[in-house]
């Protein structure tokens, strides 16, 4: 690695500090697709249990009830959390799946 490309990717850094988040990138970076496909499955599954906890907490003898209020506003926000992760992770793992399963016709 060139002290040009050091220089670019981390100005006003050392050589030895721009050479340790360097090496602290190539190691993180590999881990970070996985980190991305854990997080897609959790949230698969966090969004099957979010819809029975809110189909629970918003019968009317649970609302009656200050806390489940609370719940029931947590339970959307993290609903919106989860769903939004799926709309950014599902078309990125769609391609990775036709370019690595489906043949090539042409």
């Amino acid at each position: 690695m060139t002290t040009d490309i050091l220089s670019l990717s981390f100005p006003g850094l050392s050589k030895d500090a721009a050479m340790f988040w360097y090496r602290v990138d190539s190691f993180v970076r590999p881990l970070s697709h996985y980190l991305d496909y854990f997080n897609y499955v959790i949230s698969l599954i966090g969004i099957a249990s979010n819809v029975f906890h809110l189909i629970v907490l918003t019968r009317k003898p649970m609302r009656i009830l200050t806390i489940n209020i609370f719940l029931i506003g947590i339970g959307i926000c993290d609903l919106g959390r989860m769903l939004s992760l799926l709309t950014i992770f599902t078309p990125q793992y769609y391609l990775y799946y036709q370019q690595k399963v489906v043949p090539r016709t042409w």
